[in-house]
């Protein structure tokens, strides 16, 4: 110390972000999640509307677009879920391990290649076939999800998660719009239902070009982003040293004993529950209980994923917004939001039991859809809370618990609902998937955390105690030193 004097030691400040002129690479990350959702979601639900139009004659206004005497429709529409359930249990592991920039690369490409293939394979091969292809759609995109909160976690500060991921998820209703829209229209038309399939793949063929050129793993890894998002976005995450780090460990023991991770798992049965059931059974319903047709009533198609999708992008950003202010706090948000989507929810369900007017189950299929995108700013966003790291495996887990359970939604159905339009026994499975979606929502109401889990950090933990262990093996300093260096 010269003079005889101590140094003042200067303390590094959190860095602040780049400049407004500056392109953000975050958001090009966003940008590229959000269109794979639409795509994934085109090629994943055209199969719904193209089936119509490869059993029927005439469907195309070209006759000689093929058309097939196949009567197992329901079989071949419900092979993509025999794969995409189980898969979600172990997608985070592969995820934790490759990456999920190869995954997401491997998992559009061979949706992409699987689409291209359907009409051959349709012509060729038969109904096994396309049933093959959809196994193997479904099964990659059992990656999707866990690989969408991966890469948020790794690439959006906490306090921007609420808002960008609004974006994000907004693909899936965006993409339920175009599918139906696009396949429609050119199954009419003179390429017929072919060319949606062809269509599909190829933009998935483009999006992977894209994937490759403008995505990273981490920050850190983008030969493209500025030092100052990068120490932004790694500061506000404390990804400082995430370089140094052994990522192979996993703490399954310190996550399976987490009560706030299991909140959310139980959140996620919740909701999966509703979804199915809303999804599955209400067109049955509505056509033998009620007496509606509704495939004939656009209202009543696309009206409420009209709703669900500006539902989605103002929710997420209203709760940025007010804990951004200091409003209210992250862990309230998420349980105002996720108890308005399940409570109003069961709520429209308790209220389509008894209603018949078809304006009035018009506008409780609008508020209800409406209501059930501001889940995604409830428990969905809460993983990333709770661990950014491994984030990808516990999205796996919770989603794939919730999709398993939710199967057995359309098989209690079948075994309620004797006669399927008897009004009194479809109240009971309204009732029932109310009681779940409720009592799910309570729980994670009461057990929620928005704070990051310690486990979160043990890999950090580990590298920070060898630190010491080697410290400790060369030797004790000098303690005329330490006394100095405190004193300064």
């Amino acid at each position: 110390m010269p003079d005889g004097k101590c140094v003042q030691l200067e303390v590094e400040e959190p860095p602040k972000d780049a400049g407004s002129g500056c392109i953000k690479i975050r958001y090009i990350q966003i940008v590229l999640l959000f269109f794979l959702l639409v795509i994934m979601l085109n090629m994943r639900l055209c199969l719904s509307i193209g089936i119509v139009a490869m059993t029927t004659n005439g469907t195309s206004s070209n006759p000689d677009v093929p058309y097939y005497k196949w009567d197992n429709s329901n079989i071949i529409l419900s092979s993509f879920y025999w794969s995409y359930a189980v898969l979600q249990f172990v997608a985070g592991n592969f995820i934790h391990k490759f990456g999920t920039k190869k995954i997401l690369f491997v998992a559009t490409f061979m949706n992409a290649l699987s689409s291209a293939l359907i009409p051959v394979t349709a012509q060729h091969v038969g109904a096994n076939g396309v049933m093959a292809l959809r196994v193997v759609q479904g099964l990659f995109q059992g990656f999707l999800l866990p690989c969408m909160n991966g890469v948020l976690g790794r690439w959006l500060p906490p306090h921007e998660l609420s808002s960008w991921s609004s974006v994000v998820f907004a693909g899936y209703q965006v993409g339920a719009i175009l599918s139906s829209v696009i396949t429609g229209y050119l199954s009419a038309s003179l390429w017929g239902w072919p060319a949606a399939f062809y269509l599909f793949a190829l933009l998935g063929f483009v999006w992977c070009i894209f994937w490759v050129i403008f995505s990273a793993e981490t920050p850190a890894a983008h030969s493209s982003i500025s030092t100052e998002e990068r120490k932004y976005i790694e500061h506000s995450l404390g990804q400082q040293n995430d370089h140094l780090l052994d990522k192979k460990s996993i703490p399954w023991m310190a996550i399976m004993r987490s009560v706030p991770y299991w909140a959310v798992i139980i959140a996620a049965v919740g909701e999966s529950w509703t979804t199915t059931f809303l999804t599955a059974e209400l067109p049955s319903y509505l056509s033998y209980a009620v007496g509606l047709n509704i495939k004939d009533s656009s209202l009543f198609t696309a009206a409420p994923t009209v709703g669900a999708l500006i539902g989605s992008l103002l929710y997420s950003p209203i709760a940025g917004y007010t804990i951004r202010k200091g409003w209210i706090t992250t862990r309230s948000s998420r349980r105002i939001f996720q108890g308005f989507s399940m409570f109003s929810v069961s709520i429209g369900f308790l209220s389509l039991s008894y209603v018949e007017d078809r304006v009035l189950i018009a506008v409780l299929l609008i508020v209800s859809y409406t209501a059930s995108s501001a889940v995604t700013s409830g428990h969905i966003v809460n993983l990333i809370d709770l661990s950014p790291r491994y984030a990808a495996i516990l999205s796996g887990i919770s989603n794939g618990i919730g999709q398993l359970i939710a199967i057995f939604a359309p098989i209690l159905v079948h075994f309620i609902v004797v006669d399927e339009g008897n009004r009194f026994s479809w109240r009971y499975t309204f009732f029932l998937s109310a009681i779940i979606g409720s009592a799910a929502t309570i729980v994670f109401i009461v057990f929620c955390s928005a704070e990051r889990q310690w486990w979160d950090d043990v890999d950090k933990i580990k590298m920070e105690r060898k630190t010491k262990e080697d410290k400790s093996n060369q030797g004790e300093s000098n303690p005329g030193f330490e006394e100095n260096d405190v004193a300064c």
